[in-house]
Order: structure tokens, then C-alpha cells, then sequence
């Protein structure tokens, strides 16, 4: 089983990456900005009377040309570091992962192989999340061919194309997923993974949310607070977060606070407004003043409204599960999965899959072993065992509540406070997205050539456009 899904995570990734190549030659490129990695770093040409603006290596292979809007900035990065604060909008890990197709140097092009080691790497995470994914659903829902449908969802899902290109999306669906998988039975494992999730994207730090969940769970089972699992608990909550917060520019080379506005700053300048904040956040600056990123901030400009008809199949789904599971049963909805009432009533199409009873979970992913420690390690493994009954998104599934949550919280910050029209990769590294739609697929022929053609078309259309440096999500 684990071969032949790592097969075709890597096949649907290598097919995605071929569409991209042939793309690319096949149009002319809308903007040229893909020669801004070519450019030389400015430590190179500072003080020396040599433009920046110029020169560097031209473009010679391919992987130059599929470099594409964030690409280019993620090998800026890796080749250069933090030059500027606009850089500071994107997170180290991909850039740190470039950097290892460093030692090839002279085979091609540093700016090629640094994309190169960038894709190559991606197609190995895609693989890894595909296999973490399909464990943490039969995990979760106890149905072999529900995970199975879920995971064939996920190898051509709408985002298909930023999983193949040198985005962050693969490393974090990674790390994600197997933060998610292992949460339960192995929780200082599973908060290395969010934490390297923390560093590939700012959402990683939602990672938080299934520790604290973890531990109302064991709170709410024992009927005491455990203060030791709450120093567990904040420990890695804080380790999770520590990427954010270094990003803000705790080490000069980050080029944050320190360069900006404390000792490391030029005293000819004047400090940026962020620097005067209670709380400076060098990230929050960034997004609002180059990506007029903030709380409905998308909707101020009327010319942008037509991009929200990119992201309403992914609003109009996630929306309709969310809503679903929580109708299902309000009293499991409104404590956080610590109750329900009985017996459960199903409002939902999905009661009519046939899927039957839950299965008992596979070899897989065998059910967490009840724990005899106390505090957040106890919640960790009783978590997935029952202590949250199972809450009715028919057919019945166990500890479907952290998820859910965190599916409805992503949704709101997508839809209120970013570019909409990014909602469709944004809401791409969320398990139940994938649930529910494996469950519609599974109704008939018409939800599914719905879904279906759905993500196939969104994966020809970001095939076409993005290598191309036409916008898309």
C-alpha cells in the first residue's frame, strides 16, 4: 500500500511538473520577473558602482524559465538571504531546502540548481504528505476506502500546480499532516513537524491549536487541570512559534528588528512605523504595505472583486462541511467535540454513502494505546481514542473536532483578512477538505464529475497560467 501511493503521489507530481515545462516553452511569458533571481545579491555590488538592477546569469535552462511569481523570491532568498524587508513575507525552510543543490555548482547555473534541488525536494514532501494523509484518515475515520478516495483527491486537488512548482505548499502539507498523524501517539515528534511547518509557512503556528485541543480533552476527562500538561503544552506551543517569531528579526540576519530598529540600524534613517508598535510584527508590515494584505482589505478595491470566483468552489465546500458536521450535532459542535448528545441525528447527503460501519483501523494507523501518563501526554493518546465522542459528520467518525475547527478557521482567515483569491491553495493543507469531497465523490457520478472536473480543470488552467506569469490564485 505505502509503494503504491508513494508512486502515484510522485507520478501526479511528475506529470503536473512535465505540463508546467512544456507550458512554459509553449508561451511567452506575460512579465519578466523571473530575471530578478538572476541578478547579482547586493552585498556583491554595494559600494563597488555596480548595478544591481543588472547583470547575473542568463537564463540558460529551463528551470530558470518555470521559476515563477513566489518562486522567484523563494531563490532570491536561498542565493542571498534577507535583503530587503518585503523579503521578510517569505519563510525560510524552502529557501534553507534550495540550498542544498549548492554543492553542484558549475553543473548549471546557481539560480537552476537551486530551483532544481527546490522541485525535486517538493516532489519527495508531496509523496510524504500523501502517505501521511492517508494514514491520519483511516485514522480518523476508520474507513480504508474513504482514506483512499481522500488521498486520489489530494494527487489532483485544484492547488495541484503550487505542489509542483517551487512553492512551500508540498513542505508544508507535509509536516502538517504528519504533525496531525502523530499528535496523538508520539506529541514532541509531532511538534518538531508543526514546528518545521511553522517555518515553511506563517499559518504553521496553527499547529498549536491541536496541543491545546489535546489537552481540554484530557481536562475535560478527568475533570482536573493537569498543570504539568499545561507546561507541556506551552512548551510546544512555544516551540512552534518560535519561527514566526524569529522571523521578525530576532538575529540581524534575518534582517528584522534588529536591522530596522534596533542596533543594527542605520542611525542616518529614521525607524519604520512597525518598529513604534506594542507588539512589532515586521510580517504584519509586510503584508499590508507591498501585498495590501489585512481585515477585508481585499474588498476595499472593486477591481479585485471578480477574483472571488476563483475561490468559490473552495469556499462553497468548505462552508457546506463545516456546517454539516456542526448541524450534525450542535452540543458536539459548541464544547469542541467534548460532548454530544444521543442519539446523533445525520443531516447530512453523506449518511447516504453505504460506507456502513466504521472499520476497525488498519495496520496503519491502529488506534493511540491509552496512556497512563497524566497531563498533555495523556490527552495526546486519549484523544484519538474516545475521550471526545464521536461526533455524527455520517458515517460516524472519531475525533473529527480539531480538524473541523481548524478547517472553519482557515476558512474565515481566507475569506476575511487575505487575497481571496488565494483561498484555493491556502485551504489545501486541510484533511477534511478532502474527507468531504471523497464523500461526495463517493454519492454518484454527477458530485463526482462535479469535484472532479473541478480540480482537473484548475490543475490545466494553473499549468497554463502560472509558469507563465499570468495571475492565478
Amino acid at each position: 500500500k505505502t509503494t503504491k501511493l508513494l508512486g502515484l503521489a510522485a507520478l501526479s507530481r511528475a506529470l503536473v511538473l512535465v505540463g508546467i515545462v512544456l507550458s512554459d516553452a509553449a508561451f511567452v511569458d506575460l512579465d519578466t520577473s523571473a530575471s530578478q533571481q538572476n541578478r547579482p545579491c547586493d552585498r556583491q555590488c554595494s559600494g563597488t558602482g555596480t548595478s544591481c538592477l543588472a547583470g547575473g546569469s542568463a537564463h540558460t535552462t529551463i528551470f530558470d524559465d518555470v521559476s515563477a511569481w513566489d518562486s522567484v523570491f523563494f531563490v532570491r532568498v536561498a542565493k542571498c538571504g534577507y535583503e530587503t524587508d518585503m523579503i521578510n513575507a517569505f519563510f525560510p525552510l524552502l529557501p534553507l531546502v534550495m540550498r542544498l543543490g549548492i554543492p553542484l555548482h558549475g553543473l548549471m547555473p546557481l539560480e537552476s540548481l537551486l530551483t532544481l534541488a527546490g522541485l525535486l525536494v517538493n516532489i519527495a514532501a508531496f509523496s510524504a504528505a500523501a502517505l501521511a494523509l492517508w494514514r491520519l484518515s483511516v485514522q480518523v475515520l476508520g474507513d480504508e476506502r474513504w482514506a483512499d478516495a481522500a488521498v486520489l483527491f489530494f494527487c489532483i486537488n485544484p492547488a495541484s500546480v503550487f505542489y509542483s512548482a517551487a512553492y512551500t505548499e508540498s513542505l508544508f502539507a507535509a509536516f502538517t499532516f504528519w504533525g496531525m498523524l502523530l499528535v496523538y501517539t508520539n506529541p514532541w515528534t509531532a511538534v518538531a513537524a508543526f514546528t518545521l511547518a511553522a517555518m515553511a509557512r506563517s499559518n504553521g503556528i496553527l499547529g498549536c491549536w491541536f496541543l491545546m485541543h489535546a489537552l481540554l480533552s484530557s481536562t475535560f476527562r478527568t475533570g482536573r487541570v493537569s498543570w504539568t500538561g499545561v507546561l507541556r503544552c506551552w512548551i510546544g506551543c512555544l516551540t512552534i512559534c518560535a519561527p514566526y517569531a524569529l522571523m521578525q528579526g530576532m538575529t540581524r540576519g534575518m534582517r528584522g528588528y534588529l536591522t530596522y530598529c534596533g542596533v543594527g540600524r542605520d542611525a542616518a534613517l529614521q525607524p519604520p512605523p512597525w518598529c513604534q508598535s506594542t507588539l512589532p510584527s515586521l510580517y504584519g508590515y509586510v503584508q499590508r504595505q507591498y501585498w495590501d494584505v489585512g481585515f477585508l482589505r481585499f474588498y476595499s478595491k472593486l477591481d479585485r472583486w471578480p477574483k472571488v470566483l476563483q475561490s468559490i468552489p473552495v469556499a462553497a465546500l468548505s462552508f457546506a462541511g463545516c456546517w454539516t458536521w456542526a448541524c450534525a450535532d450542535w452540543a458536539c459542535a459548541l464544547s469542541l467535540g467534548m460532548a454530544r448528545r444521543a442519539p446523533a441525528r445525520p443531516l447530512s447527503p453523506l449518511a447516504r454513502t453505504g460506507s456502513g460501519p466504521l472499520r476497525r483501523p488498519s495496520r496503519w494507523a491502529p488506534g493511540p494505546p491509552p496512556s497512563r501518563r497524566g497531563g498533555v501526554g495523556a490527552a495526546f493518546h486519549t484523544l484519538g481514542a474516545g475521550v471526545a465522542q464521536p461526533c455524527a459528520w455520517p458515517p460516524e467518525a472519531p475525533a473529527l473536532a480539531p480538524y473541523i475547527y481548524h478547517w472553519a478557521l482557515m476558512t474565515a482567515v481566507a475569506a476575511t483578512a487575505m487575497h481571496v483569491n488565494v483561498a484555493t491553495r491556502f485551504l489545501s493543507s486541510c484533511p477534511p477538505l478532502y474527507w468531504y469531497a471523497a464523500a461526495w465523490i463517493k454519492q454518484g457520478r454527477r458530485p463526482a464529475l462535479v469535484l472532479w472536473g473541478w480540480a482537473l480543470a484548475f490543475t490545466v488552467l494553473g499549468t497554463l497560467l502560472l509558469p507563465n506569469f499570468y495571475p492565478w490564485t
